[in-house]
């Protein structure tokens, strides 16, 4: 009994040195993707304040207008490109392109994110949570390896048993390091966050189903640098072509800021029933 004992002991304390390991490794990997001060907690607020902006905003949910929600997301999310993308047994991409109403001249929001909102949502409360991660891009725009960077800690936090393979390790460790030495060179540091991007799912293994979902991905560019949303559509679409995991990517768009022609034949689609575009415009209330 005692060695039973002794033995359960022993196995716990493997266990604790186990988890400090992969807590160690952790904070390494935010140390070269410059995300030392992130938050989870903080992460999840920023969402849900871009869903509240979304779902209160006042020209968007005007009366007349239709809102994605209750039937309407219920009629989307069973139409043929989203039943496609959620069901295939294969990695797949899906862009929504959400159109505003006409009427409405201006507003930063889009009215298909709540599609985006929704999903999310539907992972929190499942009591068996599958891996996902989730980034909504800022109105005032953001680079893609400020999204990309959150997006990649946020699954390795989820898998971090997976840091204990020292191959593996190594390997993405020398791909953070070369990211993080082209932190002056704009089009390197991109390419190198590619790199960055393919070795994580990597550490996501056949069996498993990884999401991603992308709100706002129209909003990925800054002054001088509006090439990083279409390399962002891009990094998504190898990451999906080579993962081994089954990863189903959801990105949203507004198809005003960012049309559709504009990028659907030129982010490097091998695959091409692995990426979907539709559009959803949002439509006047006929009740």
């Amino acid at each position: 009994m005692q060695l039973l004992n002794n033995l359960i002991e022993l196995k716990a304390q493997i266990s604790e040195l186990q988890k400090g390991h992969d807590h160690d490794r952790l904070a390494e990997i935010q140390g070269f993707l410059d995300l030392d001060d992130f938050s989870e907690e903080e992460h999840r607020k920023q969402w849900a304040r871009h869903v509240q902006a979304v779902d209160t905003d006042d020209d968007l949910n005007a009366e007349i207008l239709q809102q994605m929600c209750g039937t309407e997301l219920h009629t989307f999310r069973a139409g043929e490109e989203y039943q496609s993308w959620s069901n295939s047994e294969q990695s797949s991409l899906l862009v929504l392109s959400g159109y505003n109403n006409d009427s409405i001249e201006l507003t930063y929001q889009c009215w298909a994110s709540p599609v985006a909102a929704r999903l999310v949502e539907d992972f929190d409360k499942q009591k068996s949570r599958p891996f996902y991660a989730y980034y909504a891009v800022a109105q005032n725009g953001k680079l893609l390896h400020d999204v990309l960077s959150v997006i990649l800690l946020q699954l390795l936090k989820q898998k971090s048993s997976a840091l204990r393979d020292e191959q593996r390790y190594s390997e993405l460790r020398t791909k953070l390091r070369n990211f993080r030495q082209m932190a002056k060179d704009d089009k390197e540091r991109v390419k190198a966050m590619r790199r960055v991007a393919v070795r994580v799912v990597d550490f996501f293994d056949e069996p498993e189903t990884v999401y991603i979902v992308v709100d706002r991905a129209d909003r990925c560019w800054k002054p001088d640098k509006a090439y990083h949303r279409k390399m962002l559509l891009k990094v998504l679409v190898e990451m999906v072509e080579q993962a081994r995991c089954k990863l189903k990517v959801l990105v949203v768009v507004d198809g005003r800021s960012w049309p559709k022609e504009k990028y659907r034949d030129d982010v490097g689609v091998k695959m091409n029933e692995r990426f979907v575009v539709c559009s959803a415009t949002q439509p006047v209330r006929d009740d």
